[in-house]
């Protein structure tokens, strides 16, 4: 799976040496500036790795947008000091600690990857889920028989349970509540089936 990467760093030379080597399947954005990191986040965006100098000024007000806007990102910081209990009661997905090991960026690279993809199939399984049950409060049994948007919904919400299941295979229990806890899976209204029966 290839991935948006954004990666916020005070230098941009180690950056690409640490980085561009080791994700070379991902398509990477490098920025060395505090505002630059905030406005490019958006919903293409799937993994961002944030440098320490970066976190004060920056954390509160990424995580407000990534909140607001209900990106699925995950956020991982990159540090020159071991985690420790402050540092691990913060929001952050993960932690790297600097010189950047290629395996552990690789690993950490792909379970981040593996959450974001569960928590976009969380929102896409309570909006479709939604749909249905607004389609089968609306209509007769028989006149969903017949529909066939009704039936795309039906096979979309089982290919998703398939996703879920098989992503969920993949993450620790630890990775999973992370996921359900800050998901931003809710219904949106604009998903729901209108009613067509007059």
């Amino acid at each position: 799976m290839t991935s948006h990467v954004l990666l916020g760093v005070d230098d941009k030379e180690i950056a690409y040496s640490a980085f561009l080597s080791t994700l070379d399947q991902h398509i990477l954005t490098i920025t060395t500036s505090e505002n630059s990191a905030l406005h490019l986040v958006d919903e293409n965006i799937d993994l961002i790795f944030l440098e320490r100098p970066f976190i004060e000024p920056l954390a509160s007000k990424l995580f407000e947008r990534i909140r607001k806007q209900k990106y699925s990102c995950q956020v991982a910081i990159i540090t020159g000091a071991e985690p420790n209990f402050d540092t691990c009661n913060t929001p952050f997905d993960a932690f790297l600690t600097k010189p950047i090991d290629n395996t552990e960026l690789k690993q950490t690279t792909r379970k981040l990857a593996k959450r974001s993809e569960l928590d976009d199939a969380l929102k896409d399984y309570a909006n479709l889920t939604s749909k249905l049950c607004q389609m089968k409060q609306k209509h007769s049994k028989k006149r969903l028989n017949q529909d066939q948007q009704f039936k795309e919904v039906e096979t979309r919400i089982n290919q998703l349970e398939i996703k879920i299941d098989s992503l969920s295979t993949d993450l620790t229990n630890k990775d999973l509540f992370d996921v359900i806890s800050h998901s931003s899976a809710e219904p949106e209204l604009g998903t729901l089936y209108p009613d067509v029966d007059g």
